[in-house]
């Protein structure tokens, strides 16, 4: 076990890796294009990995380094005082600098965390941590029992055939006072979105590639997960609906499938998706439906200038899956400006692994910050077009989890904006939690302030306008 030392949020940070295995390079070697500039000599060389929780993601720590905030004289000292070069350049002055070293293997790595502690000691950047690239994994579905629960769509109208009736998001009655408007934007940062779906090609407004630098914010090979996730927004089709169908997609593709059923993601990356999301993007919403990690500065520095300053200046409003570990809360949904989003099941309660859905496998993880929960077992959806993806047709019957969870929330904040444009972040974020169904014991760890109901929150809505 080794230790990396370096600054988060001026506090001091100690992460510990080990020895990753060939797992864990075999999830890394399909995107190798986009990996091996940030290790020198890959893949031939030791790779290192957090020992995360029972179904909780990894960080993987490279040779490379985050620094925002530093002048160019600053960045200059570090390359020749530090031994570090530039590999990548981005938006608020952000760079990505690599260890340049004869040092090998954690050696290395070891190398750009103590430049990047010394270069916060300097007190001339803002943000100076080691670049993680993390690797996520969704729980498995079981398809028999999706094929069940999603009969329907119970999460938009439970009639009780499986759970109880009305254990639902309250979508019939949403939609008579909206469906949605296309200038209220939703983005989902995810592994891609394929906007040229049928049921999801209206809603799309925007879209870029920050895995390999594109335009296009499309899914590779069968990286499905985002056009889920999108699907349960904003579908609009005969066999899956969303629950806010009449709003506007923006897709930014932050991470890309490996081998072992993995995704991979790179803190840099998803830190310039986050401030294109509330730039260019022009969104409303942020989804976030994955996490884990060590926290990063930059990251959590994108998360809040959106937060305070999209939507000129409104702020966005930040949504992130809690996690499937059922542990604490996974990074970013830990973070207090974020909603956090728990998932519960056709009986309206918390998904854990001993809850009476079937899915024994995964649980929905808790903690301080969870503010809500939505349904997150066997979700009837959109999945990619053609034979690659969850399913060889255009609709996928049992995707699970937090990151189902969380577009719900995402969706129903929507159809909020669509009647209340003006509403601050603050406020909106407020709205979906006082109007949630109050589950045992008022607000805890384990279920936030209760289960979201879109329909209510619409209706808080229009009585706080009215106030």
């Amino acid at each position: 076990m080794h230790r990396l030392s370096y600054f988060s949020h001026r506090r001091a940070l100690a992460v510990s890796v080990e020895a990753g295995g060939k797992w864990v390079r075999d999830a890394l070697v399909a995107p190798a294009a986009r990996v091996a500039p940030l290790f020198a000599g890959f893949p031939d060389l030791p790779l290192y990995a957090t020992r995360p929780a029972p179904g909780a993601p990894l960080a993987v720590p490279t040779e490379t380094l985050v620094v925002e905030g530093a002048g160019a004289a600053e960045v200059d000292w570090a390359c020749r005082r530090l031994s570090l070069e530039v590999i990548r350049e981005g938006r608020h002055g952000r760079v990505l600098l690599r260890a340049v070293c004869d040092a090998k293997g954690i050696g290395r790595l070891r190398h750009a965390a103590d430049a990047a502690r010394r270069l916060y000691r300097r007190g001339n950047v803002a943000v100076a941590h080691p670049n993680f690239l993390r690797l996520y994994r969704p729980p498995p579905a079981a398809a028999e029992a999706g094929a069940a629960l999603a009969d329907g769509q119970w999460a938009l109208d439970n009639d009780g055939d499986v759970g109880i009736a009305g254990a639902d998001v309250g979508a019939e009655a949403a939609w008579a006072l909206t469906t949605g408007r296309r200038d209220v934007r939703v983005a989902i940062l995810d592994d891609g979105v394929d906007l040229a779906h049928p049921y999801l090609r209206p809603a799309a407004a925007a879209e870029r590639d920050f895995v390999a630098d594109d335009r296009y914010g499309r899914p590779a090979g069968d990286d499905a997960h985002g056009t889920a996730v999108a699907g349960i927004v904003a579908a609009d089709g005969p066999r899956a609906a969303g629950l806010a169908p009449g709003v506007s997609l923006v897709a930014a593709r932050i991470a890309r499938g490996g081998a072992h059923g993995y995704w991979l993601s790179d803190d840099f990356d998803t830190a310039e998706a986050v401030d294109w999301c509330a730039g260019e993007g022009r969104a409303d919403i942020l989804n976030l439906s994955w996490g884990g990690g060590p926290p990063a500065d930059a990251i959590t520095g994108a998360l809040e200038r959106a937060a305070r300053s999209g939507r000129r200046g409104r702020g966005c409003l930040i949504v992130a899956a809690a996690g499937n570990s059922q542990s604490a809360l996974d990074y970013p949904a830990t973070l207090p400006g974020v909603l956090a989003v728990g998932a519960s099941n056709p009986w309206g309660r918390r998904k854990t692994r001993r809850s009476r859905d079937g899915e024994h496998w995964w649980g929905s993880s808790h903690g301080r910050n969870l503010s809500l929960l939505a349904p997150g077992v066997s979700i009837l959806t959109t999945d990619l077009r053609g034979r690659r993806g969850f399913s060889p047709t255009l609709v996928y019957d049992a995707f699970s989890g937090t990151s189902a969870a969380a577009p719900f929330v995402s969706a129903a904040a929507a159809l909020v904006l669509s009647l209340h444009p003006d509403l601050p972040a603050a406020r909106l974020r407020r709205v979906l939690e006082d109007s949630a169904v109050p589950l045992d014991g008022g607000r805890r760890s384990t279920h936030g302030h209760g289960r979201l109901d879109a329909a209510a929150a619409l209706s808080l809505a229009a009585e706080s306008a009215g106030d």
